[in-house]
């Protein structure tokens, strides 16, 4: 005859692969959330960078480098993502932003050193044009084929 044990006659072997797979979960989900704060920050300087790329026509380096250096002090990246280097380019006519900093993760059996280089490319189009829906990044030609846009590429590019 078998006896039960335990008030609902379980002996409790399987609670204990139960217990276990709950602390392999919780384990998973404070690493995840850890490591995933880390790259949720990369992420957040690509969106502001690629952003002031977008309206780059209308603004000088100066006041992007500020933005830029406002949005990493936000975000909470050390002060080395601040260090941006932003060039404009007269062919193709474009603006590259750049930067590289590097985050520390320290958390129970996991040291690591996570180096990031965020970059942002955007097309220079005159001011108050864009590319066409559809158009790839850096085909800017229906606008750049204006003598009035090459004209103002040379001003922006000597600020």
């Amino acid at each position: 005859m078998v006896k039960r044990t335990g008030p609902w006659g379980r002996r409790g072997a399987s609670s204990t692969g139960c217990l276990f797979s709950l602390l392999v979960f919780v384990a998973l989900l404070y690493y995840g959330v850890n490591i995933g704060e880390v790259y949720f920050r990369y992420y957040r300087l690509l969106d502001e960078m690629e952003s002031q790329a977008r309206i780059a026509p209308g603004l000088d380096n100066g006041t992007i480098r500020r933005r830029l250096q406002a949005a990493v002090q936000d975000i909470g990246l050390p002060d080395s993502a601040a260090n941006f280097t932003i060039r404009r380019t007269a062919s193709p006519r474009e603006i590259v932003i750049e930067t590289a900093y590097s985050e520390s993760v320290s958390l129970p059996l996991f040291d690591h050193t996570f180096v990031f280089h965020p970059r942002a490319r955007q097309p220079l189009c005159c001011p108050g044009l864009s590319p066409r829906r559809g158009m790839e990044s850096g085909d800017c030609r229906s606008c750049h084929a204006r003598a009035d846009c090459r004209e103002e590429g040379a001003r922006s590019n000597a600020r």
